[in-house]
Formats: C-alpha cells, structure tokens, sequence
C-alpha cells in the first residue's frame, strides 16, 4: 500500500511532505538469498529529528517495516526492537507469492498525549501547536514505498496463504472467487478499505482479520472442495494439496473431516492466538479475570 500525504490529520515527517522542516527521515535496504526459502532484508534507519529520537529512546516509537504480498494475502509488520536503527527480516518467498511492497515508517507503540514538536513547519502550524493525542499504531514518518520482485517463485513450493488475496467488489455481499489461480475474497469497497487500515494497525487486529474474513473464506472454499467441484487446474488447488499432505490428511479422512475445522488446522488454529493477541495489545487481557 503506498502511503499518502494527505491519508493523515497531524503532522507527518517524509521526504513527499512539507510538515517539518529541518528534519529528514530515510532508510537503506539491500536483499539477500540465504536459501531457496529464505530472502534476508536488511534495513537501516536514518532519522535527524530530535523530537521523534526522543520518542524512540523513551519506548514510545519504533521504527518499523510493513511488507505486504502484492498478489497474495501475505501482510506483516516487523518493528524493530529496542533502539536500534537496523533490521533483518526473514521471508520464506514460498509464502508471498511473488512481490512485495515494503512502507519504512516510524510509528507510535503506545499511546501519546499532547505531541508536540520544535520542526513543524511554521508556515502551517503555530508555534504553540500539538497534536491532541496519538494511539498505538499512528504513523509519525514514512519513506516512500518500495516495491521488490523476489527471485524466487513460490510455484515450487506453494502455500494456502499465498493463494488467497482480498480485494473489493461493488457488491454488497462478501464473495469467494475460486475461478481464478488465487483465490479471491472479494469485500464491499467500504469495508475493504476498513480491511486495509485495520490490517497494517496492528498484529493483533491483523490476526483478528484472519479468523473473521480469511477462515469462513477457506472453509468455503474446502467444502466446495469436498463437494467434487473440478479445480484441478488452478494453482490454489495445488497449494491446497500439498498443505493437506503434509498435515496427514488423506482423501478419506479430508472427505470425512469437518471443513471449518480443516480450515482452522490449515492457518494454524488460529483463534486463541487472535483474541489473547488482540486483548494483549490493548492491556486488557488478566488471566486471573472471568
């Protein structure tokens, strides 16, 4: 997703904006083939902003990268940990399917009330200007997006993730759309543009996503499946085979099983995760409460 200017209410720092003025944020990348199944990203951070520096140093901003899978439905937010200016992500490209964009930000980990910063630009903000407050996940600065054509194809080595991607339709109605070599799932164009922000909001809103719109979509699709609809030339359908052989699922026991629970072991079982995740990030979650 590429990032816009005029997407935030509050002042942002990034090289395509006129927010600030005395200050610059920039990153350097390169990509590395360690294996067949494993690309390394190495990032570094540059940022001369003392205002956001002391954000980072106090915990309350990190750098981050946002690696999204233009064809897939592959998202994940990789910040970096502590106040370190550097990163190295590792990706499977099996699970991407093809390329991908990457969006180098800085973003809020916690809450923040009353930011204020020395750099705005006064042309556009008085001297005396804050931004009211800030919530876990708003982005403070961003560079340009990039895009990366991996090396590695993930048809020799398919996964279910990598075969579905979630797009908008004018409809009114969620659909499924298995006609194609990656499925499809096709929202409304309001609550797909929901989709999109509350996806890269964070982790565990991500995963929220997952078990509310990508699990009843693959149970769909399973039980399509085991129906005898012919998909035997779709490259989803190949990606589904072979997730099934690994996890034992023979033809009998995959016609007899139940397809939501098929789905569920297919992502991983996904649901506690989600939830304790959500809760986790929001600090509501004690387990000494009922």
């Amino acid at each position: 997703m590429k990032l816009q200017a005029d997407l935030f209410p509050y002042p942002v720092l990034s090289s395509v904006t006129d927010d600030y003025i005395g200050s610059s944020f920039s990153t350097k990348w390169r990509e590395k083939k360690v294996s067949s199944d494993q690309l390394n990203l190495e990032v570094a951070f540059t940022l001369d902003d003392s205002g956001l520096r002391n954000l980072i140093k106090n915990k309350r901003a990190v750098y981050a990268v946002h690696v999204e899978g233009i064809s897939s439905s592959y998202r994940k937010l990789f910040p970096v940990e502590g106040n370190k200016d550097k990163i190295i992500i590792s990706i499977d490209p099996s699970e991407v399917g093809g390329d991908i964009e990457m969006n180098m930000v800085i973003m809020a980990c916690k809450e923040i009330g009353s930011y204020q910063n020395k750099n705005f630009n006064p042309e556009f903000y008085d001297s005396d200007y804050k931004v009211a407050s800030l919530d876990k996940g708003d982005i403070l600065a961003f560079c340009p997006y990039e895009k990366l054509t991996l090396g590695v194809s993930n048809k020799d080595k398919p996964s279910v993730e990598s075969m579905m991607r979630v797009s908008a339709t004018k409809g009114k109605f969620m659909v499924v759309d298995t006609d194609g070599d990656v499925i499809y799932i096709r929202l409304p164009e309001q609550t797909h543009k929901l989709y999109k922000l509350l996806s890269k909001s964070s982790k565990g809103q991500e995963q929220l996503l997952m078990v509310t719109i990508v699990l009843p979509a693959l149970s769909h699709v399973i039980s399509e499946v085991q129906r005898g609809e012919d998909f035997e030339d779709k490259e989803w359908y190949s990606a589904l085979q072979d997730k099934l052989k690994k996890l034992n699922y023979g033809e009998e026991s995959f016609m007899q099983e139940d397809a939501m629970k098929i789905a569920q072991v297919l992502l991983g079982c996904p649901l506690d995760n989600a939830f304790e995740m959500f809760y986790n990030e929001r600090g509501e979650f004690d387990e000494g409460k009922n």
